[in-house]
């Protein structure tokens, strides 16, 4: 039963934009993903197991299907090897490719965040998984004719 209750607590606040908002199939876009940890008594921590699944595409193309912190550059190459406590992440930026038969309407992909928080005394730890998601827009559009010339 505990363990069922702490599974549902979420200790980060995970805010995710894709940018721009409305794509043309086959445009180049990123998502942005701002992290910060919702409570002063808890600190995160960026090394392994710190993992962001992209689980349902849905029409974008990905170059993995997980990033670490430091694929995101959240942690630099010398300190992959310790993990200081953090409040919040700078923004991780993930760059993905519409497909070119993306359907027109709204769309989502559904991404999961795995990570590790302890208390700030370091009395707890936990590993941990959170879902998020982000919304974007394909634009229905029409490509263009190739203009047909006679040759004289």
């Amino acid at each position: 039963m505990i363990l069922t209750l702490i599974s549902l607590i979420t200790f980060l606040r995970i805010d995710a934009k894709p940018y721009p908002y409305e794509f043309v199939p086959g445009e180049n876009g990123r998502v942005n993903i701002y992290i910060a940890v919702k409570n002063s008594d808890v600190r995160l921590y960026s090394l392994p197991p710190f993992k962001i699944y992209i689980k349902e595409k849905d029409s974008l193309n990905f170059s993995k299907d997980f990033y670490t912190a430091f694929d995101l550059k959240a942690i630099k190459e010398k300190e992959n090897q310790k993990s200081k406590p953090m409040k919040a992440l700078p923004p991780l930026t993930i760059p993905f490719v519409v497909d070119e038969n993306a359907a027109p309407g709204l769309h989502r992909v559904d991404c999961e965040i795995e990570y590790l928080v302890c208390s700030r005394n370091r009395e707890w730890c936990m590993k941990t998984r959170q879902p998020f998601s982000f919304s974007f827009k394909i634009k229905s559009y029409v490509k263009r004719r190739k203009s047909k010339t006679k040759g004289l």
